[in-house]
């Protein structure tokens, strides 16, 4: 890693930092950011117009190596009971860093600039496919292992997609709850939802 790229990697880690430390995007500055990446203030401008790009590209780049993570994961689960777990374990962090991904893009388009401008300028593509993606793979899981049925990319997806918001809104607004038998729930509900029709007796 050159230091050119290396001084911009810290500036979009700083703003993922700071607002995991509990700021809200809104009112990080210029200067703070500079100085939580260990640079000058002058420096952030050599690679980013205005602080609203550094912030959508720093949730953009944090969202992107959360998915390629959560991708390894579930590609390489042995089981589809392995590929849920990792679903389950990344699902609260993916909503509230879906949140904070538009909150990002929303303070950039008001600069009067243009999402895909942005996206074409970094290279990232859609995160909603990207996660799509994911979900089927873990769907596909399920097939070659028998335990659900065949379904279209569709079913799969508002199957998949609405049982991980219920879990995790289950976790965090109806608290106390047991993970783990919250987990066990969740699976059997996407098996109920997703699983093989049972054949009737000729």
């Amino acid at each position: 890693m050159t230091n050119h790229t290396g001084k911009r990697h810290r500036l979009l880690d700083a703003a993922v930092q700071l607002w995991r430390q509990g700021q809200a995007l809104s009112s990080m500055t210029v200067q703070q950011l500079a100085q939580a990446a260990g640079v000058g203030k002058g420096t952030v401008y050599e690679y980013f117009s205005c602080r609203e790009e550094l912030l959508a590209q720093a949730f953009l780049f944090y969202m992107d190596s959360r998915l390629d993570a959560l991708s390894h994961s579930v590609a390489g689960a042995a089981s589809f009971s392995q590929a849920a777990d990792a679903l389950f374990s990344a699902a609260s962090e993916m909503l509230v860093l879906q949140k904070a991904v538009l909150e990002a893009m929303q303070l950039y388009l008001r600069t009067g600039h243009s999402a895909q401008e942005l996206c074409t300028g970094t290279g990232h593509a859609c995160q909603g496919r990207r996660l799509d993606n994911v979900l089927l793979c873990a769907a596909q899981k399920g097939q070659d292992e028998g335990v659900l049925g065949p379904c279209s990319p569709c079913e799969a997806i508002m199957a998949l997609k609405g049982i991980l918001v219920g879990f995790v809104a289950c976790r965090h607004e109806y608290p106390p709850q047991d993970e783990a038998a919250l987990r066990v729930s969740a699976e059997k509900l996407i098996r109920r939802a997703l699983g093989p029709v049972p054949q009737k007796n000729a």
